[in-house]
């Protein structure tokens, strides 16, 4: 039910350059930041990449390991709801790479870019940066490359968003295709491909065929070892949504009080999407005849979304794919 559920894909594309660049106190402090992130902790993780950002701006301006570090950061700051700060960083780190000439690294930011387009509602400006993206990553990185279908994920939600359901699916089943290639054991990133498509077949009222994808995300999640990963929060919404449509509010209840904690712990009690899952919260006792205690999380939610929304200016990501979205 999430919308950022791409960001992790692009992520180990974005970062994979990393590891050549040299200079090995500036190469720990960006793995740590890596793997702060890959564990849901975004605040920790902003810290760390900034100062990693700081020994990176004693390169150059025009140094990759600046341009890598600045990916990492716009990353983290579209996680952490902060739109302007993730335009920045992925406009500045383009930049890098264009200066130098490289399409290919090129290719994390400008992707990642077209997220702040999502997120804002400019699907135009967004697509054609993502269809330019597309034949670049196709024609230099390969059909199946993690890349490549991180680029069809941003397509996909881009499509559904505007309503598109058919194109949303067949860009997402491409997407996933893609990715179970390239990981054979239980990866998040497989978890995130099919919670994505779980919610197009929501969608479309394939409820069955929903909940065995979200079925499977779940599985893959808890034998991936990585109980907090941030891929958890997608699944089990995803997964209570498909509960809610069925009529089975206590198991679909149950399942978002896990992911409220969760997301609670890893994106901050106020960001917009533990507002998403606050409302969701509340049409399930609604549902179970708890109207007071479901009028608590409402105006707790609507809290959060007008500071956000102060915060904010330029627009801040809230979960459009509501329990009752689809009714």
């Amino acid at each position: 039910m999430l919308l950022h559920s791409v960001g992790t894909l692009t992520l180990f594309c974005a970062t994979a350059f990393a590891a050549s660049l040299g200079e090995d106190a500036w190469d720990r402090q960006l793995d740590r930041g890596r793997e702060l992130m890959t564990q849901g902790r975004y605040q920790d993780a902003r810290v760390v990449l900034d100062q990693a950002r700081e020994q990176a701006e004693k390169f150059g301006p025009f140094d990759r390991r600046l341009a890598v570090v600045l990916t990492n950061l716009g990353a983290v700051e579209l996680r952490l709801n902060d739109i302007a700060a993730a335009d920045r960083y992925y406009r500045r780190s383009a930049a890098i790479w264009e200066r130098l000439g490289d399409a290919i690294n090129s290719l994390a930011p400008t992707t990642n870019l077209a997220a702040v387009y999502i997120a804002r509602a400019q699907y135009s400006t967004a697509d054609g940066l993502l269809r330019h993206a597309l034949q670049v990553s196709e024609a230099n990185l390969g059909p199946n490359h993690t890349q490549t279908a991180a680029i069809l994920t941003y397509l996909s939600d881009s499509a559904f968003l505007q309503r598109n359901l058919d194109d949303a699916v067949r860009l997402s089943e491409r997407s996933l295709a893609i990715v179970r290639l390239n990981h054979k054991a239980p990866h998040p990133d497989v978890a995130i491909a099919l919670d994505n498509l779980g919610t197009m077949y929501r969608a479309q009222k394939r409820l069955e065929e929903s909940s065995r994808l979200y079925a499977e995300a779940v599985r893959i999640l808890e034998a991936s070892g990585q109980p907090e990963h941030p891929a958890w929060i997608r699944a089990l919404n995803g997964y209570s949504a498909v509960y809610f449509d069925q009529g089975r509010y206590d198991e679909a209840g149950t399942l978002l009080k896990r992911s409220l904690a969760l997301a609670q712990k890893t994106l901050g009690p106020n960001h917009p999407s533990v507002a998403g899952i606050l409302r969701d919260y509340a049409l399930v006792l609604r549902k179970t005849k708890h109207k007071t205690e479901a009028k608590k999380l409402e105006l707790q939610a609507a809290r959060i979304v007008a500071q956000a929304s102060h915060e904010n200016a330029l627009g801040y990501t809230v979960d459009r794919r509501t329990l009752a979205g689809f009714r």
